[in-house]
């Protein structure tokens, strides 16, 4: 047994110590490389927005869902606009609810979007401006907290900027 561990040992040195003349990983990889590069100058990018001007879009799921139950009415959608650049584009994002309790939700945003790639798709960097209000009762059920419910409804409007 030790004869054959020390064979082994010493065969496993001796054809490990030898060059192999063409790296074969590395040429598959260039070869590779230079498929992509000829597949990518074949291909050509639609710009799905490129006489668009602005867009509309409507969010029918809150819709349909707050229609099924009977918690209130709710609204969600947003107005872009595309013609800023190749690279950006500003959308005003809006949410309307009218819940239970007379509890009103309104938010309205303005985010301006720069795009890191070529298009406006994939990641981007973006600030905005967000305008809440809330109009209802003070007071109620919150995750199984109660606290007393004033009969007095109240108006709060709130201005927030995001990063």
């Amino acid at each position: 047994m030790k004869l054959f561990i020390s064979t082994f040992i010493i065969s496993s040195l001796l054809y490990s110590q030898s060059e192999v003349t063409v790296d074969t990983l590395l040429t598959n990889q260039e070869k590779m490389l230079i498929n992509q590069q000829k597949i990518l100058s074949e291909v050509v990018y639609v710009n799905p927005l490129l006489n668009m001007k602005y867009g509309i879009e409507f969010n029918p799921a809150y819709f349909l869902i707050s229609s099924a139950s009977n918690e209130g009415f709710v609204l969600s959608g947003s107005f872009s606009l595309f013609s800023i650049s190749e690279k950006a584009e500003i959308a005003f994002p809006i949410y309307f609810s009218k819940g239970e309790d007379d509890l009103k939700i309104l938010h309205i945003d303005s985010h301006y979007r720069f795009f890191t790639g070529i298009h406006r798709n994939g990641f981007y960097f973006s600030a905005g401006l967000r305008y809440t209000f809330l109009e209802g009762r003070e007071g109620g059920d919150f995750f199984g907290f109660t606290w007393e419910e004033s009969e007095e409804i109240i108006n709060i409007s709130k201005i927030g900027k995001m990063f």
